[in-house]
């Protein structure tokens, strides 16, 4: 099968593209540029928007060379979006970066990662009745016998930003579900004080 990679570092980025059979291995192409992506980050604790231009110009060019040498893992797969979806998010591309994002989610529902990550940007374009959808997600989880997996979900959304009120009373709604009463009446009554 031939396979893809792409490693990003703070300087650089690479591609290598192999054909992989059982244990043996067989190069077919290698590429790496300069892409400078830690430009500045020491003194804003950012990413530079030139940086992150680059990096993405330079995604675009091993994604053309992906296609062309026929790469049987195709740069769909769920993480791929949603690191792609990131990248976007911090260069102000808001619609592209949520259609990334949400391509994650569809690609690996399962994954809670894609759920957290769009709670994430939600939260961050303060939208809340978007984030109040996807939080509900981890209720799904829970309503599906997936007790552990919900609150994980839960859990995860949380620490991705401070929550609002209706956040909260969402939350409690889950441990209200899940039978853990204990947590549910802490977060109805953090829902009273927030905003």
């Amino acid at each position: 099968m031939r396979v893809a990679a792409i490693d990003c570092g703070t300087n650089s980025i690479r591609l290598l593209i192999a054909d992989v059979q059982g244990e043996n291995f067989r190069e077919v192409f290698r590429d790496m540029e300069i892409v400078r992506l830690g430009q500045g980050v020491d003194q804003t604790g950012k990413f530079h928007p030139d940086a992150i231009a680059r990096t993405l110009k330079a995604v675009d060019k091993f994604a053309s060379e992906i296609a062309r040498r026929g790469v049987e893992n195709r740069p769909d797969a769920a993480s791929s979006r949603a690191w792609l979806g990131r990248m976007l998010m911090l260069n102000d591309k808001r619609d592209e970066a949520e259609a990334e994002l949400l391509k994650a989610v569809e690609l690996e529902p399962e994954q809670l990662q894609y759920l957290s990550g769009l709670f994430g940007f939600y939260v961050a374009e303060n939208n809340v009745p978007r984030a109040e959808e996807v939080l509900r997600m981890g209720l799904i989880e829970i309503q599906n016998g997936r007790v552990a997996e919900g609150e994980a979900w839960v859990q995860r959304a949380l620490a991705a930003q401070a929550p609002p009120a209706l956040t909260h009373v969402r939350v409690g709604t889950v441990y209200e579900a899940s039978r853990k009463f204990g947590e549910a009446v802490t977060h109805y009554k953090q829902a009273l004080v927030a905003d």
